[in-house]
């Protein structure tokens, strides 16, 4: 548990480090107080010190980020911050040598900057992440040992929650029998299952993740309705009669899922918006890819088209983080968390190619790891210590 900053003496940067890394090995819900408290505290030693001026790049960066994530008010100067991302990414990749030469730094730490440099850490899917820096922090020779075997256990315990929920769900998929009713689409329950883990990994949301992946699975079907079997004139038909139906077929719909996420967050004790919140709009532009879109709408060369939907997207992730420390929004905190945490496994799926529709070896590997592949540990005594210590909640912030 954490003590008062008065009976122990802990480094605000070091302290900041520790939360850092608890996250990161994905054990922020585990110790959520715990972290909440440490970063109460990081803030009345700034604020009574001033320490802010005497933090190096790294350290302010680190405060900014973790600050900001909880829902802080943070004002330690975006515009510097973002000066220095792009200053130290180009030195970086420099330094890096473009994608060969690697020995001018160390190999771990040089790949540990080439995952960052391909995307940012607040953009990653939050399940996948931690299973990645887990591998990462094992390889460290100043990891805590202790902390890391606390976070194997936790993914192996976790994972197998996620496992059971998948057999569930190809149960429910097999008894409805839609993939021999309807040949043409495409079997994908694992990959649906996938995108709710995504949203939301937290064991106490199972409800949850049951109910997305059964909304995403229709969604799946009218896809390949619309791409694989109908026909133009068919489809026309099909929309017009979609067009048709009375606008309170399609509020209850929206009303259905509201519902459900309503319900899975009363359950947990978190603060909900109103059932009577008014339904978002339905419409749906059907588009070609957005970079051709982009270019025929801006008249822009492929370059600078992605060019400019990365800064939309830059500017776009900006406003939700800002979101995060906003006291003016209707939506409550587990709700905004599973917006971002959309946003992150969408770009997931898509980083390498359309890991959805056409799965290849490398979207395989990823769901392999969420779903099947453990860690193990040899340290069986420690191993069941953990597990103790896991059910009864004791800090680590000491």
């Amino acid at each position: 548990m954490i003590d008062d900053a008065e009976d122990v003496e802990v480094e605000p940067v070091a302290l900041l480090g520790l939360v850092d890394i608890i996250q990161r090995l994905g054990l922020g819900n585990s110790f959520d107080k715990d972290i909440k408290r440490a970063l109460l505290r990081i803030i009345s030693v700034q604020e009574k010190s001033n320490d802010r001026k005497e933090m190096n790049l790294h350290a302010t960066a680190l405060s900014f980020r973790l600050l900001r994530q909880h829902g802080y008010q943070v004002s330690q100067g975006e515009n510097i911050l973002d000066d220095a991302q792009k200053f130290t990414s180009k030195h970086l990749r420099h330094h890096l040598g473009g994608l060969g030469n690697i020995n001018i730094i160390n190999p771990s730490l040089a790949q540990q900057v080439i995952h960052a440099l391909e995307l940012p850490l607040h953009r990653r899917m939050l399940r996948l992440e931690a299973r990645e820096y887990i591998e990462a922090y094992a390889r460290r020779v100043d990891a805590n040992h202790v902390l890391l075997e606390l976070a194997m256990l936790d993914f192996n315990m976790v994972q197998s929650i996620h496992l059971r929920e998948l057999q569930d769900m190809s149960r429910w998929w097999r008894y409805m029998g839609l993939a021999n009713k309807l040949s043409f689409t495409r079997d994908r329950i694992t990959e649906s299952f996938f995108c709710s883990i995504g949203m939301v990994f937290e064991p106490q949301f199972s409800n949850f993740r049951k109910g997305m992946t059964k909304v995403i699975v229709p969604i799946t079907i009218f896809d390949d309705i619309y791409d694989i079997y109908g026909s133009l004139k068919e489809l026309e038909q099909f929309t017009e009669t979609v067009e048709r139906l009375p606008a309170t077929m399609l509020q209850a719909l929206c009303s259905t899922v509201n519902e459900m996420a309503y319900d899975n967050f009363k359950e947990q004790g978190a603060k909900t918006m109103s059932r009577r919140k008014k339904a978002a709009d339905l419409k749906r532009d059907i588009t070609a890819k957005s970079i051709p879109c982009y270019m025929n709408e801006t008249k822009l060369s492929e370059e600078l088209a992605c060019e400019q939907m990365r800064n939309l997207i830059d500017e776009t992730w900006k406003k939700m983080n800002k979101g995060l420390a906003s006291n003016n929004t209707p939506c409550s905190r587990p709700l905004m968390d599973i917006i971002l945490n959309l946003g992150r496994t969408v770009y997931c799926i898509y980083q390498y190619g359309d890991a959805y529709g056409a799965p290849d070896n490398t979207s395989r590997i990823r769901v392999l790891k969420c779903y099947l592949s453990m860690f193990h540990s040899s340290k069986n005594k420690m191993n069941f210590e953990l597990r103790k210590w896991i059910s009864r909640k004791k800090g680590i912030f000491v």
